[in-house]
C-alpha cells in the first residue's frame, strides 16, 4: 500500500512538472540586464549610521528552452556607502565610504516565462571584492512588458557590507520567439 501511493505521488509529480514544462513559451535563450536604483546597508557597523545610496549592475542571463528556468552572470556596484559615526560630544562625524563590488552566478525561477508580467525568484552566489568574501543573494522581482524589471535583492556578505537594493532594470532580449 505504501509503495503504491509513493508510486503515485511520483507520477502526479512528474505530471505536473511535464505539463508545466510544455506550458512554458519558447523565449530568446540570451538576455541583458542593465539596472540602477537604491540600497540601503542592514544594520550598523561600529555605531556608524547607514544611509541610502546608489547600486547598479550588470546581468546576463541564458534561458533554458521551454524551462521557467534561466542563469547567468551578475556583476553589482553599489556605491556611496557614507557611514557617520554617531555625534562624538556633537562636534565630530568621521565619515568612511564602503563600496560593494559583487561578481557572481545567479539563477530565476520566472513564474510566467514569456508573459507580460512575469513574477520571479531566484538567488546570486558569489564573491565580494572588498575585504573578498562570500556573497548570497537571494532576491525577488517582476518583469513587466519583457523589458522592465523590478528587483529587491538581499546581499549577504559580510558584517558591514549587508544591504538590500531595490532596482529597475532595461531587460533586452528574452522575448517569446516567434514561430
Amino acid at each position: 500500500m505504501l509503495k503504491t501511493k509513493k508510486t503515485l505521488l511520483v507520477l502526479v509529480a512528474l505530471f505536473v512538472s511535464v505539463k508545466a514544462h510544455a506550458q512554458t513559451p519558447i523565449v530568446q535563450r540570451l538576455e541583458v540586464e542593465i539596472r540602477g536604483g537604491l540600497s540601503t546597508p542592514l544594520g550598523q557597523y561600529d555605531s556608524r549610521i547607514a544611509p541610502i545610496s546608489v547600486t547598479y549592475g550588470l546581468e546576463v542571463r541564458y534561458n533554458f528552452e521551454g524551462s521557467p528556468w534561466d542563469c547567468g552572470l551578475m556583476f553589482d556596484k553599489a556605491i556611496g556607502f557614507k557611514r557617520k559615526e554617531l555625534p562624538d560630544g556633537g562636534f565630530n562625524y568621521l565619515s568612511i565610504s564602503n563600496h560593494f563590488l559583487a561578481f557572481a552566478g545567479c539563477g530565476d525561477y520566472n513564474m510566467r516565462q514569456g508573459k507580460r508580467v512575469n513574477p520571479f525568484v531566484g538567488a546570486a552566489l558569489g564573491v565580494v571584492t572588498t575585504g573578498t568574501s562570500m556573497l548570497f543573494a537571494p532576491r525577488i522581482g517582476v518583469e513587466f512588458f519583457r523589458h522592465l524589471r523590478l528587483m529587491a535583492q538581499f546581499n549577504v556578505c559580510g558584517k558591514a557590507h549587508n544591504n538590500l537594493g531595490i532596482t529597475i532594470g532595461l531587460v533586452v532580449g528574452g522575448r517569446p520567439k516567434k514561430r
